[in-house]
């Protein structure tokens, strides 16, 4: 059955607070030890509850205190509904603590950034469960259902945090054969290619903005899942646009050739999540994903 409460007529929580660990331990000191406070404070609250009440609550006897008969019957109801409170508050804690640490980010940082160091994450929590949605779609963190995104050039929103990871600069890349076939005079040349790009991803605003350098546009999009563009690109079936982190080592190899390069490399990817106190788990995740990112 549910029931409203009248806080206006209720006296505050802290005066509460103080009374029923006075009347537990017997004492003003011992309450105050317990709360991180001076005896005068109890005192003080005690004091003012009995004004709130006009009913005195406790006989000061020395260094000690006796409850009157109101104090007993108040005790043993405040008694019973802080146990209850600390009940509830210890099923949702742990409830909490048990559930999955829950990722959100695209499927192509999860493929060629974030698995290639599970192994590294596994040595160090190995009791640590994790929940990781690769997604091209940009999630609400709003409602806590994820702990963490992790997503490319990753703006302050109200209510949310968010910490630079990796930064990297976007590049159109092809292979030598595919970029030897085309005439290539420019970004425009580029126009005349099929592309790929990973659906729904955060680093489409900046393949927009080179488009906004070319006159025509491209004539053969395809859009993907993140760890298919690579692949398709390796085929030699087209260009795509991508993270230049991923790709690095194809470049320095040869196998991949950069047409296109944003020239500033403040952007990146960046750790999102809910303001607040991390739980330990979340917290844990969110020091080892920092230190990977940084190499500390």
């Amino acid at each position: 059955m549910r029931f409203q409460l009248n806080w206006s007529q209720l006296p505050p929580l802290a005066a509460l607070r103080a009374f029923e660990a006075t009347a537990r331990h017997g004492s003003f000191s011992a309450a105050a030890r317990e709360q991180n406070v001076t005896p005068a404070a109890i005192n003080q609250q005690v004091r003012a509850l009995e004004r709130h009440l006009n009913a005195p609550l406790v006989q000061r006897q020395g260094r000690g205190v006796a409850l009157t008969e109101a104090g007993h019957s108040l005790s043993r109801d405040l008694g019973q509904a802080f146990s209850l409170i600390q009940d509830g508050v210890e099923r949702v804690a742990e409830a909490s603590a048990a559930r999955p640490v829950r990722i959100t980010t695209t499927p192509t940082f999860a493929a060629y950034w974030f698995m290639p160091r599970y192994g590294a994450f596994r040595a160090q929590h190995p009791d640590m469960e994790l929940m990781v949605h690769p997604t091209g779609a940009v999630i609400d963190m709003t409602d806590g259902t994820y702990d963490f995104a992790i997503r490319f050039n990753g703006k302050q929103t109200p209510g949310l945090e968010s910490v630079p990871l990796v930064a990297t600069p976007i590049v159109v890349v092809g292979t030598p054969d595919l970029i030897a076939s085309t005439p290539y005079k420019g970004l425009e040349a580029l126009a005349h290619l099929p592309w790929f790009v990973e659906s729904g991803s955060d680093e489409m605003s900046t393949w927009q903005a080179a488009f906004r350098q070319m006159t025509a546009r491209p004539d053969n999009v395809t859009w993907l899942p993140g760890t298919m563009i690579l692949d398709a690109v390796r085929g030699g079936h087209g260009v795509a646009t991508v993270a230049e982190m991923f790709v690095t080592d194809e470049i320095a190899a040869g196998r991949l050739i950069p047409i296109w390069r944003t020239e500033e490399v403040a952007a990146g990817y960046s750790l999102i999540h809910r303001s607040g106190v991390l739980r330990p788990a979340a917290k844990a995740f969110a020091t080892w994903i920092k230190r990977e990112a940084t190499g500390a």
